[in-house]
């Protein structure tokens, strides 16, 4: 089978990952873009601290508390949460009309995005103004940077002396970091100054602050004329859509949530608006959902449904739940050391059996059967007997074959296995 036709499971786009990391931000990967394809393997190699590791765990959302994707996009392509229906009813229906009415009284706004953009131009021009230039407020920020950085290295590095004989060392040390901290505090105070002279003399420059005056009133008068018209019924069926795709992207959410997000979504749609955004494009709209709740795309309804299609961006997931029904059931994780996956206390056989009854929706005696072929399969002697055992009597070869089992046992469509060798 062609590439052209092999069903693209995963997509992912220039994706980058930073890490807060001792007052600064440190980029683990970047720029990675590639498709996984559905019954392809792959091997990512890489020297030891390359970012392998890192970039899985973006596919599950197990990066630690301190990482995050700065850019870039996962997208997952599965029929079975692709597939999304929401009950309407009056109410849901006039919640509806009543988020395409909002859309439409935003939609003028549009014919002055161009105006917005210049006015939006000439207050940038005026901040900048009345700021740093680029180089000289990366000259501050390096520096305000380093010193954070020393303070910090050395901090951590007081730690770790010994109270009972090291106290010269400790002492030292607390005196360089109050010296630091008294750099730092002058050279904040530096920045503030230094601001402050920037943005007088702005003030002070009556010639220049008229000028900004006269042309930003007449670009105000000129926008305020431009959104004074009537939408197209093309545009008010296009917002018709977009409401629907709206209450169709935040429907597994409970109530007052809903209301939340919703809000959020005209708020952004209305931004969108009023910067002349090409709502039409689909990869412009999926964007401007992904910055709420990723996008439904409307697809039918009837007089009880709204059916929809969802584009799941992993890198903008946010909700616990849609967490639970990807992590395990449709991308599951073999780690490196088996302990991590495993309960010390709870049996082998009930910690799979318990899974396979989760996700597969079966009896604990079916579940029970599913379980001990799987450990069949991956090679443990004499499962039916060893089912009830704790991970403890199992070697550690042994161990890593049961988690393959478990995360085998959700039948994933995608398995990762972050080097399970034992």
């Amino acid at each position: 089978m062609s590439e052209n036709e092999k069903k693209v499971l995963l997509s992912i786009k220039d994706l980058e990952v930073k890490f807060r990391v001792r007052g600064r931000i440190l980029t683990a990967i970047r720029g990675i873009s590639l498709d996984i394809y559905e019954n392809e393997a792959i091997a990512i190699v890489g020297e030891s601290g390359s970012g392998k590791s890192v970039f899985t765990k973006t596919f599950a959302g197990m990066l630690d508390s301190n990482g995050f994707i700065s850019n870039g996009s996962i997208v997952f392509d599965d029929e079975d949460l692709a597939e999304t229906k929401v009950k309407t009813d009056n109410f849901i229906k006039g919640w509806i009309k009543n988020i395409a009415r909002k859309l439409d009284g935003y939609s003028a706004l549009e014919s002055g995005a161009d105006i917005m953009k210049e006015m939006l131009a000439l207050k940038s021009e005026k901040r900048i103004k009345s700021t740093f230039d680029p180089s000289e407020k990366e000259d501050y920020e390096d520096k305000l940077n380093d010193l954070y950085f020393k303070r910090t290295e050395l901090f951590n590095q007081k730690q770790t002396f010994d109270p009972k004989k090291e106290k010269d060392k400790i002492r030292d040390a607390a005196n360089k970091i109050r010296a630091y901290d008294r750099e730092i505090a002058a050279l904040k105070e530096d920045i503030k100054n230094k601001l402050s002279e920037h943005k007088k003399a702005v003030r002070a420059d009556e010639e220049y602050n008229s000028a900004f005056d006269a042309k930003m009133s007449d670009l105000k008068a000129k926008y305020e004329k431009a959104i004074q018209t009537e939408i197209s019924e093309e545009t008010k069926k296009r917002n018709e859509i977009l409401a629907k795709e709206i209450y169709l992207s935040v429907g597994r959410y409970g109530f007052f949530k809903r209301i939340q997000l919703i809000n959020k979504l005209v708020k952004e749609f209305k931004k969108a608006f009023e910067l002349g955004v090409n709502i039409n494009d689909e990869n412009t709209r999926n964007g401007i959902f992904d910055n709420v709740a990723f996008r439904v795309r409307f697809e039918s309804e009837d007089e009880t449904t709204l059916y929809g299609r969802n584009i799941i961006n992993l890198a903008k997931v946010r909700y616990s739940k849609d967490w639970s029904q990807i992590r395990g059931a449709k991308i599951a994780t073999v780690f490196q050391d088996p302990m991590t996956s495993l309960n010390p206390i709870i049996t082998i056989g009930k910690q799979i059996s318990s899974i396979i009854m989760k996700h597969q929706k079966c009896s604990e005696t079916e579940a029970r059967s599913r379980a001990i072929t799987l450990m069949k399969k991956v090679g443990i002697p004499n499962a039916e007997n060893r089912f009830d055992d704790y991970p403890f009597q199992y070697s550690g070869g042994m161990r890593q074959r049961i988690v393959i089992a478990i995360a085998l046992s959700c039948q994933p469509k995608i398995l990762i296995c972050d080097e399970p060798t034992t």
